[in-house]
């Protein structure tokens, strides 16, 4: 119906509820799993280790070409947890995964030790911009139409980070090492999707088109039989061509304060008690005293995002 056709004309993707990227996915649980051990909530923290296996399944094991996705932050994460749940063999998969054999190794021996593992986001993860084609006259059964689609592409976020330098109690512990570049991914998943999306904007437009041309030829019919009505029709289709275009806009939202990247540093053999933990990003610092107990694994996250 004419009606209808109003609709479709007048929506675009910024109408509909966001759907979260498949990385984004994957991130929601290992940060619930930080949160929950931020509060001291280890069941909860569990929870949301197994959900993060399950997703790692769901979008990445399953399907060999969305190897790109591989979350090494993620199985970390689940590692760190299984051991702290004294399962092992578990976090030894994890590792093998992973391809750190020495944490393997680490792990047959079968020792006791009290450690500390440092997670440090920096930066910001690559930021949308719109990218607009059109609009362009084109003329269809006699009937002129404005086409034109808009998509998200993706940018990446300059950061202020030079360098990541842990210090302990005063002492330097070394620079964490980088586990997770998320900026690559993002584009990665966005160079694999991009077709697809170009291909879902030209069918909309398409779509759009062809009601517009439909409504135009319902306007000619009424016209025969009421001049008046008819023009009003055609004005009105008209209308909603130029104000499609107007609203036509690439859905630019995202999980914006995912960092760029993800470091890690763990240090182990250390005392049970309270550690002073200082990280120079050679653009700021940041301090943090944690508490840690015997024979037991602590964890620091710090977050940059400069």
């Amino acid at each position: 119906s004419l009606t209808e056709g109003f609709g479709s004309i007048l929506t675009d993707d910024t109408a509909q509820e966001y759907e979260a990227e498949m990385h984004e996915k994957i991130m929601i649980s290992p940060y619930l799993v930080l949160a929950y051990l931020g509060k001291g909530d280890f069941a909860g923290a569990i929870v949301e280790r197994n959900r993060t296996i399950n997703k790692i399944n769901q979008y990445i094991e399953v399907k060999e070409e969305r190897s790109y996705l591989e979350n090494p932050f993620a199985r970390l994460l689940a590692a760190i947890l299984y051991e702290m749940e004294n399962k092992p063999d578990d976090a030894r998969i994890e590792y093998r995964k992973m391809k750190w054999d020495a944490e393997s190794a680490r792990l047959e021996q079968k020792r006791q030790s009290t450690d500390l593992a440092i997670l440090i986001d920096t930066g910001l993860a690559p930021h949308k911009y719109q990218v607009k084609w059109g609009p362009l006259p084109v003329v269809s059964k006699d009937t002129t139409i404005q086409l034109g689609f808009a998509y998200a592409s993706y940018a990446p976020t300059v950061s202020a980070v030079s360098q990541v330098a842990v210090s302990l109690d005063g002492n330097p512990a070394g620079a964490a090492g980088l586990l997770y570049d998320l900026e690559n991914t993002v584009l990665a998943q966005y160079e694999k999707d991009k077709a697809a999306i170009i291909t879902k904007m030209v069918s909309r437009m398409t779509a759009k088109a062809a009601t517009q041309v439909s409504a135009h030829a319902a306007a000619d019919r009424v016209a025969k039989d009421n001049p008046l009505a008819g023009f009003l029709l055609k004005s009105l289709v008209n209308i909603g061509s130029a104000v499609w275009i107007a609203v036509e806009q690439a859905d630019l939202r995202s999980w914006s304060t995912l960092p760029g990247k993800i470091n890690y540093l763990r240090i182990n053999g250390l005392d049970p008690g309270e550690h002073r933990i200082k990280i120079d990003y050679g653009s700021g610092v940041q301090e943090k005293t944690v508490k840690l107990e015997k024979d037991k694994i602590g964890i620091a996250y710090f977050s940059f995002a400069k």
